[in-house]
């Protein structure tokens, strides 16, 4: 038998070893694009990673390698997920965190991945900005094990005082959860692995629970029941208080009668409550949360999740009355804020609840604006502004802060979201924290709104700017550009729209949105006026599972000719998506074409570039800025354009904006020209104009 490992030993052998050498992580799905963009993330965030597509792949890489952490897809052929997972559990116990990444909708398999000694999970779609800065808060969590360590010391509070069983029932008298569980795994809904009520004490005991459980929910006070039980051939004596958990759940404490039995509340208590400050613990947050936020869900709500830590030249929270005092402080102060989420089911709620270590958690419901957190914000500013303190301590608080449903819609998902912006926030020396994405919280919450607002609206506009044929100057193609009509800021630039859009997840559907606008803007037009049309694809829509899928349906509501369409990308995107052939290939299928911008800046190997299935190479505009007055720039265009020409390719040369460099590029050979200098940005009107325009004088 395997011997118990040691944690304590465990964590401090972690810490050491990956202050030495970056984190070790082995992902695990079979989707090859996921599993490039979990390759790609993890490395971007600094960790050492191997990657595997099957469940017997990774359990080969887990036992060389070693790793301090594994995302494990649960969906996969042969051996899924979750048989992994009890696979790696079994030969390597509690030495890695395994989070399990799935659909929101899978709650039987999430459940289940939870039985096998999955740590956590998280949803697709995954919100990569987010997930990014989620790594390092997972493998802190981890290695102090803050939770597990709750986790145990409230076992051994609950073991003191209630011997035999304290848990969560519901109406009917189904055990949802064990809150002796000394797991450090968080399970809700009704567990297989739990007896019911009648196999644990027999119908006639179980039916007076029942009725007991039935009574506690209608009066709303608690409830005792003397009863005997059966262990082993042996009669005891026991005692089950009952004690109102939520509209439908109570909680029920069985214990050995003695002269000194426990109260309810004082295993309420216990079990929910932090002992030094007085405040709800992570775990009755995490259960509150659960609720509220599927709520605001379902009422289509925003909310707020909040951490904050209070950091200083020394461990203050050690010192349990200046604990308690700045505890009792942030809780008054987030309480004056009418959206504060009581945590709890009783009158006079706390507001604030203690995470591990000096973390404070709260919520604000109902968030709309930037402007609504910003009060509060700066309330905890001022509170926490040391030249207030009598006592002259320094305090160095931050403040992550995730937003539903932007940054995840589960509780697991927002409290990492928002306990890695708050480490970056600490790290950055910022006291109001950091939206998970790192786009300021405040921005998020206004731009999040105003970006659906505009999608509704249709404030989304397209702007075009033509390519011409180097030679006749005849228009070959034009790229569409996205620009939003903003009611009050007047025109947003692609910049900026393409930052807000990847921080509140719209990427995709603001990418579907221009695809659509696009195709029907100059789909009708007659063939003497035609044009080839470029529409620009960002990494995140490149490697969709459905972008094929999403092109096919787009063209043919438009009745667009795919072979008049053409994708382009980045290097560093087409470089990621070249590990998974399929991807191009179900675009080429199509008869879209495919052209690579911005060549030159990447870190593209001429290897893998000669298998791309690409049409035209675009020169940067920076080599061709210069490419009148340096040489080397000059000398780079040149050399683009003849390799281009080699593998069949054309050459297009962009930000093209004066004469002379007009003329440079046609003397070493680009086929198209694109700049200020053919045309700025034209509407569709416009557009139509030129393009007519340009075709009869070329004719």
């Amino acid at each position: 038998m395997r011997q118990k490992i040691d944690r304590s030993r465990l964590r401090l052998a972690a810490s050491s070893d990956t202050e030495r050498r970056a984190a070790r992580v082995v992902a695990v799905d079979d989707d090859p694009a996921m599993l490039v963009l979990l390759e790609e993330t993890l490395v971007e965030a600094g960790f050492e990673v191997r990657c595997a597509d099957t469940g017997a792949g990774a359990i080969e890489i887990c036992d060389s390698f070693g790793p301090d952490l594994v995302l494990l897809d649960i969906n996969m052929p042969g051996m899924d997920g979750i048989e992994t997972c009890a696979s790696l559990r079994r030969a390597a116990g509690q030495d890695f965190p395994i989070v399990m990444v799935t659909s929101v909708d899978d709650a039987t398999s999430i459940q289940a991945a939870f039985e096998a000694g999955a740590t956590d999970f998280i949803v697709k779609p995954i919100n990569w900005p987010i997930f990014q800065r989620r790594l390092d808060s997972i493998m802190a969590e981890w290695r102090h094990a803050g939770q597990l360590d709750e986790n145990r010391q409230r076992l051994a509070a609950l073991q003191r005082v209630a011997p035999e069983q304290v848990m969560l029932v519901s109406r009917n008298g189904l055990i949802i959860e064990d809150l002796k569980d000394h797991s450090g795994v968080h399970r809700s809904g009704p567990l297989a692995a739990f007896p019911t009520l009648d196999e644990m004490y027999g119908p006639e005991t179980a039916t007076r629970f029942k009725q007991c459980i039935s009574s506690v929910l209608k009066t709303c006070q608690p409830k005792s029941l003397r009863f005997t039980a059966v262990e082993w051939g042996r009669e005891r004596d026991c005692q089950a208080d009952f004690q109102v958990d939520g509209r439908d759940r109570v909680i029920v404490v069985i214990q050995t009668v003695t002269e000194d039995l426990s109260t309810p509340r004082e295993i309420y208590e216990l079990a929910f409550h932090d002992p030094a400050t007085g405040l709800p613990n992570r775990h009755l947050f995490r259960r509150v949360a659960v609720n509220v936020i599927a709520d605001a869900l379902l009422h289509d709500r925003s909310l707020a999740l909040f951490s904050l830590s209070i950091g200083s030249g020394e461990s203050w929270f050690r010192d349990e009355n200046l604990l308690r005092e700045l505890a009792a402080t942030l809780d008054r102060c987030v309480a004056e804020d009418p959206r504060h989420v009581p945590v709890g089911e009783q009158d006079g709620a706390a507001a604030v609840a203690r995470g591990a270590g000096n973390e404070f958690l709260f919520m604000l419901d109902d968030v709309r604006t930037g402007a609504e957190v910003n009060s509060l914000l700066e309330k905890l500013r001022t509170v926490f502004d040391s030249e207030s303190r009598d006592d002259g301590l320094h305090l160095e608080p931050a403040i992550g802060v995730a937003i539903l449903p932007s940054d995840g819609n589960d509780p697991e998902t927002l409290l990492l979201a928002a306990a890695s912006a708050r480490i970056e926030a600490r790290t950055a020396g910022r006291f109001a924290g950091r939206h998970g994405s790192s786009v300021p919280v405040l921005e998020v919450l206004d731009y999040a709104g105003e970006l659906r607002e505009a999608l509704e609206k249709d404030q989304l506009e397209l702007h075009y700017q033509p390519r011409i044929d180097a030679r006749s100057g005849s228009v070959t193609c034009a790229e569409a550009l996205l620009r939003w009509n903003h009611p009050l800021r007047g025109y947003v630039g692609l910049d900026e729209i393409l930052r807000y859009a990847k921080a509140t997840g719209l990427i995709v559907e603001i990418g579907d949105r221009v695809l659509r606008m696009a195709c029907n803007t100059v789909a009708g037009w007659p063939a003497d006026e035609a044009c080839r049309l470029s529409v620009n694809l960002s990494r995140q829509e490149l490697l969709h599972p459905e972008l094929a899928a999403r092109l096919t349906t787009i063209l043919s509501e438009a009745r667009f000719d795919p072979g008049r369409l053409e994708i382009e990308v980045t290097e560093a995107a087409l470089m990621r998506a070249e590990q998974s052939p399929s991807i191009l290939a179900s675009i080429k299928a199509l008869g879209v074409g495919l052209v690579l911008d911005d060549f030159g800046t990447g870190h593209s190997s001429l290897a893998t570039l000669k298998d791309l299935p690409l049409d035209a190479l675009k020169i940067d505009r920076s080599f061709v800025a210069r490419a009148t007055e340096d040489s080397a720039s000059a000398a780079i265009c040149e050399i683009i354009a003849i390799m281009a020409h080699k593998m069949g390719l054309v050459a297009i040369a962009e930000g093209v904006e004066t004469e002379a460099q007009f003329e440079k590029m046609v003397a070493i050979g680009c086929d198209e020209l694109q700049g200020f200098l053919v045309s700025r940005p034209l509407d569709a009107v416009d557009l139509r104009e030129f393009v007519a325009a340009r075709q009869t004088g070329a004719n």
